[in-house]
């Protein structure tokens, strides 16, 4: 027994190792934000809101607790997702009883290890949502049903309706949890109803379960659910088993290794031992279950099997375990987990980069711009990471038609600003056809675009000039014998830039300078204003390209006017190759003979 503990603490220590390192290797997402932000409101208004099923389809008992840990400990990347991991963890303990329950005692310890090393569940341990919370109520509402269909004993029937009814107040999914104990407990000939305890426990969880089941009946009536269409059942099937394998391969093969593998080894347990077969069956109903509501509901996400993944890992540990084939087969497993985790912390599993999104528009936009958020809700990881000032306006109705885009246009307090941000994400349903878009192109310059993972990000000037230079511009004074005048200038990269580290996420691999100009009585309007990073060996220089239907694309130089500073910007796209140095940013202005005046603006630092 000893070592046995000893083996399970080393194990757990090993699960800690494998998600605390990278809790905020990717920005919070979405989700995430909405919880936190959830969990930040009064309490009357966090019960309300999380009990209508509008805008949050999760009951309210992980936001009462997150709110709790938020007032303990902040509201950081770490912290909040310090939360989730703690609670898998804790679930992982129980699932190491529940090994013991389903199976033969020696491979609860199995069934730990799969836990610990399992990708799916190291990446929900990672994300703050519900999800840890879920594991950890789900594989201890496990042990106590099945410690009371052993000893038919009041205390563990309480103990199991209390865990499965707060189940069910973290995630309705937990449904599908009671509907898999339902069926393991007619598998095993020892039907819920069968004893006073489990009729006690029916009642409970049904009074307990009303007024949720109310309330998400009524929220859910007229919504439109437009994501997420229903997967055919094969389809759906190799999802579920590559979700509690390898988790989100991104190589097909992979994915098909990992689903064969589980259903191989779900199959040779629930052949060789009868409690895991009535384990399985009970597994199988509520995925069929499952199955039957993501025909209604958006349930075709692997995070909704979060509930019924205990009791798939039980059986997964008694299929590993059998003597004859366990080295063979935790070999297999072990393959599958290290391929796997190739994925979780790979730039380009990302969800959305609002750290990045953020990070973009903190470091380019000025006191007078605004943003334009489509859809309204992605204002909540927007500002988790923004800190500065920005005026903004926001809307989640469907744009059907180019008037329905400018009348939203119209309605929006957006005009007297110098650069509008629109900032998009989430919102196909909305605007398939992209006409908000169309509708600002056609109306204002575009100063600058940047897209980092699943999030749209795209600059316009409502005020191509300025009356004087901004606040946030670099001033210099330097008149060109072709008649332009440079008064100041504007870029992100004083403490130098890192193309090789951002990947898929921003700053990308994309250096902004806007150039800020007057126009003096005999400018050239002939002249070629240029920009170019040249490396100091000279062995390689990026020149700066203006943007598409930019200021110069849509005002040529003779359209400039003389009393105002003209806005011009510039791109430099780095390629990942590009040689480390200190670069030169060298301003040509080109006239019509061939002639040219150069000047260094400054020096980049490019770093590997």
């Amino acid at each position: 027994m000893a070592r046995s503990l000893w083996i399970g603490l080393l194990l757990l220590g090993a699960a800690w190792a494998l998600r605390l390192p990278f809790l905020t290797f990717h920005s919070i997402w979405l989700d995430e934000a909405v919880a936190i932000w959830i969990a930040q409101l009064p309490l009357p208004t966090l019960l309300e809101r999380t009990m209508a099923f509008k805008e949050e389809a999760s009951p309210p008992l992980y936001f009462l607790l997150l709110k709790g840990w938020m007032a303990l400990a902040g509201d950081t990347e770490f912290v909040v997702r310090f939360f989730s991991a703690w609670w898998m963890a804790f679930g992982l303990a129980w699932l190491w009883h529940l090994g013991t329950l389903v199976s033969r005692k020696s491979n609860r310890l199995i069934a730990l290890a799969l836990g610990a090393s399992q990708p799916y569940l190291i990446w929900f341990a990672q994300e703050a949502r519900v999800y840890g919370l879920l594991f950890a109520l789900s594989a201890m509402s496990g042990v106590w049903l099945l410690r009371a269909l052993r000893k038919d004993c009041l205390r563990y029937w309480l103990l199991y309706a209390l865990t499965l009814a707060a189940a069910c107040y973290v995630h309705l999914t937990t449904v599908f949890l009671a509907i898999a104990h339902l069926g393991l407990t007619v598998a095993l000939r020892r039907p819920l109803w069968s004893t006073r305890g489990g009729r006690g426990t029916m009642a409970f969880l049904m009074l307990a379960g009303l007024p949720l089941a109310w309330q998400a009946w009524n929220g859910q009536q007229g919504a439109i659910l437009w994501w997420n269409p229903p997967l055919p059942p094969l389809k759906a099937l190799q999802q579920l088993l590559t979700a509690w394998t390898v988790y989100q391969a991104s190589n097909p093969r992979l994915a098909l290794l990992g689903a064969l593998y589980g259903g191989l080894i779900l199959i040779l347990g629930a052949w060789k031992e009868r409690p895991v077969r009535a384990s399985l069956l009970g597994l199988m109903l509520g995925i069929a279950f499952r199955y039957l509501a993501s025909q209604r509901f958006p349930l075709t996400s692997p995070r909704y099997w979060m509930s019924l993944t205990p009791l798939a890992l039980a059986g997964l540990a008694a299929g590993i375990g059998h003597p004859t084939w366990r080295i063979w087969a935790l070999a297999g497993w072990i393959g599958l987990a290290m391929a796997g985790f190739q994925d979780l912390w790979s730039p380009m599993s990302a969800k959305e980069d609002w750290r990045g999104a953020a990070g973009w528009v903190a470091a380019h936009s000025g006191s007078h711009d605004v943003a334009l958020f489509f859809a309204e809700y992605i204002r909540f990881p927007f500002f988790y990471y923004y800190r500065k000032p920005l005026d903004h306006s926001a809307f989640a109705h469907p744009i059907p038609d180019p008037a329905r885009a400018e009348e939203t246009l119209l309605r929006l307090p957006i005009e007297g600003h110098d650069t509008l941000w629109y900032i998009r994400a989430h919102a196909d349903w909305a605007d398939p056809l992209d006409l908000m878009d169309q509708t600002l192109r056609a109306r204002y310059p575009v100063r600058m675009e940047v897209f980092p993972e699943k999030i749209r990000i795209r600059a316009y000037a409502l005020q191509w000039t300025r009356p004087s230079l901004p606040q946030e511009a670099r001033p210099v004074t330097h008149r060109f014998a072709s008649g332009w005048e440079l008064v100041g200038f504007q870029h992100a990269g004083k403490s130098g830039v890192a193309p090789h580290r951002w990947g898929v996420f921003p700053p990308t691999r994309q250096f902004h300078l806007t150039l800020y100009w007057r126009r003096l009585p005999d400018a050239d309007v002939n002249a070629q204003l240029r920009v170019v990073l040249i490396h100091p060996d000279g062995i390689f220089q990026i020149e700066g390209a203006p943007p598409r239907g930019g200021v110069l694309e849509r005002y040529p130089l003779s359209s400039w006017p003389s009393d105002a500073v003209v806005v011009d910007d510039r791109d430099f796209l780095l390629p990942a190759d590009i040689p480390p140095g200190r670069y030169r940013l060298i301003l040509t202005v080109g006239r019509p003979d061939g002639l040219a005046e150069s000047l260094t603006l400054d020096v980049i630092e490019v770093r590997r």
